[in-house]
């Protein structure tokens, strides 16, 4: 293992790969949550409709982890290669007013498909705001 480089670290988070989100529900138990993001240099930045579960344990409580990974493919000799950014922090929710982050986001992940990331639905959307407490970029393998 060791950690990645700042080039590397700025490319995963501007590939079009999803995130998981891991929260936390009342009695304990971790979920974790498929989730589509970008990064703003600061802070991890979602949104999904308001009556998502995820958003309601993240309104409970806001501990949040973050796991970012790409798996490039397979060294020679076996075994895999993986990129990893690892996050711990807390969560703060607020409205995507104007949907502005919603097609940001969209627009991120429509490259990858060729479309243009345009789409009217954006009402209701909840923004997610991620600042990490801790930050870790590794690469295994």
């Amino acid at each position: 293992m060791r950690p990645l480089r700042p080039a590397e670290i700025a490319e995963l988070l501007a590939d079009e790969v999803s995130a998981h989100l891991a929260t936390v529900d009342e009695s304990g138990y971790p979920h974790v949550t498929p989730v589509r993001f970008v990064w703003d240099g600061d802070c991890f930045r979602l949104t999904d409709v308001a009556d998502r579960p995820h958003l309601r344990r993240m309104r409970s409580d806001p501990r949040v982890g973050f796991v970012v990974h790409r798996e490039p493919g397979a060294r020679n000799g076996g075994g895999h290669v993986s990129r990893e950014i690892r996050v711990t922090g807390q969560a703060r929710l607020t409205d995507d007013i104007g949907g502005s982050w919603t097609s940001r986001i969209r627009e991120k992940y429509a490259r990858a498909s060729g479309g243009d990331g345009r789409c009217e639905e954006t009402a209701d959307r909840v923004l997610v705001t991620i600042t990490p407490s801790r930050f870790c970029a590794v690469a295994v393998g």
